[in-house]
């Protein structure tokens, strides 16, 4: 099974660099906490060496130009300090960078979503709270130190968005910050304009209106966008083009 897609801008990349070709996209294995490539064309994937991200790690963000993959760690409640995991392209490993307090914000265990963002490179991750909020964190990637809570993203939708749901973080290539709500049964996807997509920490609501809704039978575990526009969802390990807006 596969959580948290993501996928590189098309850019000047080093050779050992994640790809940035049209209908690659990236997830992380659940089995072994590893990264692996998806080819969306043929359905082949591919573990990248040196990926292993550890146990319980979640909400993969691969930088724009493929150099690096961020994942935080699924930990604990509500007080909990998660880990920030980095990939390195350049010397193939993988390894903790620093930690961050979510303060109360969400509990550890529900940090379901990671993206960075293809113009600011800070690594945003979260979860849903308990009222149907999805608390956003922030992770300076070029100091490698912590923004902290960023704000909640909140929608008023029809139907309502649910609570400590599962999800997903997406960055197009314009920096527009799209979220996945998502239970068994029901699908929501909300945009964030680049220009609302705040840099700094903070504790006010973020808005994000609603571009599509779904129903399906399951929950979507992974979304994102590849270089050509397609977004792409994942539920169990299957991926298939989504209901991007």
């Amino acid at each position: 099974m596969l959580a948290g897609l993501s996928f590189v801008a098309p850019s000047a990349m080093a050779a050992d660099n994640l790809s940035c070709d049209q209908g690659m996209i990236y997830g992380i294995n659940q089995s072994d906490r590893s990264i692996y490539s998806i080819n969306t064309a043929t359905g082949a994937t591919k573990q990248v060496p040196g990926s292993v991200l550890g146990n319980n790690a979640n909400g993969l963000g691969v930088n724009k130009d493929g150099s690096a993959a961020y994942a935080v760690q699924q930990a604990g409640q509500f007080n909990a300090t998660v880990k920030i995991l980095k990939y390195t392209a350049e010397s193939g490993s993988s390894n903790s960078v620093g930690t961050i307090n979510l303060g109360g914000a969400v509990q550890g265990s529900y940090l379901v979503g990671g993206a960075v963002s293809p113009f600011t490179d800070i690594y945003y991750f979260g979860g849903w709270t308990s009222d149907a909020k999805f608390a956003l964190f922030g992770w300076n990637t070029a100091k490698d130190e912590a923004l902290g809570l960023i704000g909640y993203i909140t929608a008023d939708t029809t139907p309502s968005l649910r609570p400590q749901a599962n999800g997903d973080l997406a960055f197009d290539a314009s920096g527009n910050l799209y979220l996945v709500n998502s239970n068994s049964g029901t699908q929501i996807e909300l945009r964030i304009p680049a220009a609302s997509v705040p840099t700094a920490a903070g504790t006010g609501d973020i808005n994000g209106s609603q571009v599509a809704s779904g129903k399906d039978s399951g929950a979507f575990n992974g979304v994102a966008y590849d270089a050509s526009g397609t977004f792409y969802m994942s539920q169990g390990g299957f991926i298939t083009p989504g209901f991007g807006g």
